[in-house]
Formats: C-alpha cells, sequence, structure tokens
C-alpha cells in the first residue's frame, strides 16, 4: 500500500509539472481597433530552458492549436543556474518553432539579466530568427487594416529597489512615442502601479511562477518580491483603466516543483467594446 501512494504522489507531483494549461482570457477594450477584435496573443513566460518533448514538442504543438496571431515572450526563457551555452537549446528550440507559427516579440527577464553572456547569444539567435526584442523599445503592430502599439521593458534586476524610480522616465518616453491603443511587455508584475500610471491599455507579464505552490480558494503562497500570498501572480487584474494579465510561467528555478500549479500557456483574447458602456470585465 505504501509503495502505491507514493507512486501516486510521483504521478501527481510530475503531471503537476509537465502537464501544460491553457488559460484563455478575453480582454475588453473601447480602444481595441476594430481590425483587432477577436484577434488572440499567446504569452510565453518563465521556460527557464524547461523542454516540453523533442524540440519543444508538446509546448509547440499546442501554441500552434491556438492558432494566435501574435506570440508575446515576457522573459526568463533562460536560467541563470543553468550556465552552460549547451544548455540553450530548450530556448532556441522554442523561438524557432514559435516563429513558425506566428510573429514573435520578446523582453528579457531578471535570468537574461544575470547572465549577460548567454543573454547575448539568445539576442543574436532571435535576430537571425526574425524576432523583435523590446527592451525599452517599441514597435506598430498592424493587422485586418488596424494597429496597435507594442511596447517593452528591460528588466533590472541590478537596481533592486531603485527599480521603481527608474521605470517611470522610461515607460513614459515610450508611451510618447508610441499611442493607439497600447500593449506592454514586462516582466515583473509588481510594478503594477507604475505601468498603470502611464495609461498603459493592456500589459503581459510573468515573473511570479504563480506563487509557486497555489492552494485551491485562495492562490499562490510567496512570490518575491511580493511576499507571502502576492495579490499578482496569475490572471487578469484592473487598476485605473489599465489591465494587466499575469502568467504563471512554465518552467522552474530554484523551487524545482509546481504544486496546484500547472504550467500554463495563456491565450489572450482581445474584444472591442462600445465605448458608451462600462467594460463588464
Amino acid at each position: 500500500m505504501q509503495w502505491m501512494i507514493l507512486l501516486a504522489a510521483g504521478a501527481f507531483l510530475w503531471w503537476q509539472d509537465n502537464a501544460i494549461a491553457i488559460t484563455k482570457i478575453p480582454v475588453q477594450s473601447p480602444k481595441v481597433p476594430d481590425g483587432f477584435d477577436q484577434f488572440r496573443i499567446a504569452q510565453i513566460s518563465d521556460l527557464h530552458n524547461k523542454r516540453f518533448g523533442k524540440g519543444q514538442k508538446r509546448l509547440l504543438q499546442k501554441l500552434s492549436e491556438a492558432d494566435p496571431g501574435l506570440i508575446v515572450v515576457t522573459g526568463d526563457l533562460i536560467d541563470k543556474r543553468r550556465t552552460a551555452a549547451r544548455r540553450m537549446s530548450p530556448a532556441f528550440e522554442f523561438l524557432a518553432g514559435a516563429r513558425k507559427i506566428a510573429p514573435v516579440v520578446y523582453v528579457c527577464g531578471n535570468h537574461e539579466q544575470r547572465r549577460p553572456a548567454l543573454y547575448e547569444l539568445l539576442k543574436r539567435r532571435m535576430e537571425e530568427l526574425g524576432i523583435q526584442n523590446l527592451d525599452d523599445c517599441g514597435t506598430s503592430f498592424s493587422h485586418a487594416d488596424g494597429a496597435i502599439s507594442l511596447i517593452g521593458l528591460m528588466d533590472r534586476t541590478a537596481l533592486r529597489k531603485a527599480i521603481r524610480d527608474a521605470v517611470p522616465p522610461i515607460l513614459s518616453n515610450l508611451c510618447c512615442r508610441y499611442d493607439g491603443f497600447r500593449v506592454l511587455l514586462a516582466h515583473r508584475p509588481d510594478l503594477f502601479s507604475l505601468y498603470a500610471a502611464e495609461k498603459v491599455d493592456l500589459i503581459f507579464s510573468g515573473h511570479a511562477h504563480g506563487g509557486q505552490i497555489r492552494l485551491p480558494g485562495i492562490g499562490g503562497i510567496l512570490a518575491p518580491p511580493q511576499g507571502f500570498f502576492p495579490p499578482l501572480t496569475s490572471g487578469l487584474h484592473q487598476k485605473a483603466g489599465s489591465q494587466i494579465v499575469v502568467s504563471r510561467g512554465l518552467g522552474n528555478s530554484l523551487f524545482p516543483l509546481r504544486i496546484f500549479n500547472r504550467p500554463e500557456l495563456v491565450i489572450v483574447t482581445l474584444e472591442k467594446t462600445d465605448k458608451n458602456k462600462k467594460n463588464s470585465r
């Protein structure tokens, strides 16, 4: 009996750590251009060099089945604890496969910043694949006779607490240069109030790993720097007219397990609403 319990527990933990969950999130706004109504955006975050099958087959298959028009990557594709260049292959495999599915844009996370040599390899590969790095820059993305602004913030993990002073002027400058419906890629959800202060319409973020262990009905237990029972670890949140989507991520770093917190592929569908009606979500 004891071995059966151990076997069942092991199978459960493996499933929790490897079975990809698809989370579908509708995002409503009157500012969504007509051509982007029902447009799908897939979010990938915090892969940490984890592999989902040979050549990332399982992850890429789910991504392809979702049929997104755009893929946003919000940092930590690599892991600072896996420093050998040969261990970059899971990130490279994902990027090469994702680029065949849809256009891909990216911002770095704290792990890329902590390993600058590996980050240079990653940037070189993205350039070869035609993937746009949005670290502290932006671009206009067109679809069906409409356009949205994609902007990104480079992670500044080295600044620690000073990061809250560094972000506002950079983001303000980006918002002055890119108007319309603004979509921000920023690794850290804990800075949501700063993003909302600049009236960014939609933010994609990660970093919190869903709180690593999630308690049913309560949520994540711990996410730096938010602390215990953090408010921003998963799903859609609103503040002052801005909306943020926080991915639970796909991989692990220091803590090797996910409990009640399966790896997540987020699919956001933009929905244009009547500006004369209050957003119901």
